[in-house]
């Protein structure tokens, strides 16, 4: 299965690693994270090899209601 996948703490160490497998199953991605664990460059493969949206954002800001919003996810996996 694939479509468009929502990964909250992103950038974290698990939610990096999830991103890396969901991009790996063709799935689209949108990455949220704060970075005030997390560290961006988690992600420089996963954004290298598919299409994965990343947003530095607080999952409580109207901002982030909006980029769920326009994502549209399938899924949502909440590691944040």
């Amino acid at each position: 299965m694939s479509g468009k996948a929502l990964v909250t703490g992103g950038a974290g160490f698990i939610g990096s690693h999830l991103v890396d497998r969901l991009i790996d199953d063709d799935w689209e991605v949108l990455a949220v994270d704060d970075l005030s664990k997390g560290h961006l460059d988690r992600l420089a493969d996963a954004r290298r090899n598919g299409p994965v949206h990343f947003h530095q954002l607080d999952i409580g800001s109207d901002e982030f209601r909006e980029a769920v919003r326009r994502f549209e996810p399938d899924v949502v996996h909440h590691l944040a």
